[in-house]
């Protein structure tokens, strides 16, 4: 599996640019600001990192992180799914849930500023000429974004309540999971929904997630006993939703990014 990663990673610094004409290049004109093509990539970017830096940790000193893998694995996870969410389907299947991916991205960088805006402009002194009006304009451009994006879900046939609710990780899990061919019926769907619900409940602080982890009672050199919540079987499937996300999120986007 380290292996498959270390041959994905060159990617992340030389990523795959869609040829004019091709498939995905059609789809990013529904919305140039954030396109289709840039939302898969973010996912399929932050999906390669995240299991990257999951393979190079253990590598490095062979522990087992309870919480700390599990995080990795859930973004890689998460991240693969998204970039799934957006490349498989028809056109219309592929565009709307980009615009609902790009539409929360916006609110979030909004509220982001909105806080930065408050924090600086809380203390006076670091006023300085010209801040408000750029303050303002960024506002402005932030509302324009939102306008043009209103726009591209109403050529695309979303409702604009459907374009404010942001994807769900189990929706794109969920729908991820029947884009990978595989004939072992909803097997993997049940896999990928429960590999997520035990790595978000591990990087969210909840407790019950290591009732299911393979634990086993070690004896240690100082003669007592000792209860490892983490082995190397938890850490093969911890990272089998990304494993098994990832690839096809690569062979989708370099499909669709082909000429024609």
């Amino acid at each position: 599996m380290a292996a498959t990663v270390d041959q994905w990673r060159p990617s992340l610094v030389d990523p795959i640019i869609p040829a004019r004409g091709s498939s995905l290049a059609a789809d990013d004109r529904a919305y140039p600001d954030y396109a289709a093509s840039q939302v898969a990539w973010t996912g399929i970017r932050s999906a390669i990192d995240a299991t990257a830096m999951f393979f190079t940790s253990l590598a490095a000193d062979q522990t087992p992180h309870e919480t700390g893998h599990r995080a990795l694995t859930r973004a890689g996870l998460t991240d693969a799914a998204l970039a799934v969410f957006v490349l498989a389907g028809d056109r219309p299947t592929r565009i709307r849930p980009a615009l609902r991916a790009a539409h929360d991205d916006l609110g979030a960088m909004e509220r982001a500023i909105r806080d930065l805006h408050a924090a600086r402009w809380s203390d006076p002194s670091s006023e300085q000429e010209g801040d408000d009006e750029r303050w303002q304009a960024t506002f402005q451009h932030i509302d324009k974004r939102r306008d043009r994006l209103r726009a591209a879900a109403d050529a695309a046939g979303l409702s604009y309540a459907a374009l404010k609710r942001p994807p769900t990780f189990r929706e794109m899990v969920d729908y991820a999971a029947g884009q990978v061919p595989d004939d072992r019926g909803d097997d993997l769907l049940y896999a990928l929904r429960m590999s997520l619900v035990q790595l978000n409940a591990a990087s969210h602080s909840l407790r019950w997630h290591a009732i299911l982890t393979a634990t086993h009672a070690v004896d240690t050199p100082e003669g007592t006993r000792a209860r490892l919540v983490t082995t190397a079987t938890d850490l093969f499937l911890a990272a089998g939703g990304a494993m098994t996300l990832a690839p096809r999120a690569l062979e989708l986007f370099r499909a669709r990014a082909k000429p024609p």
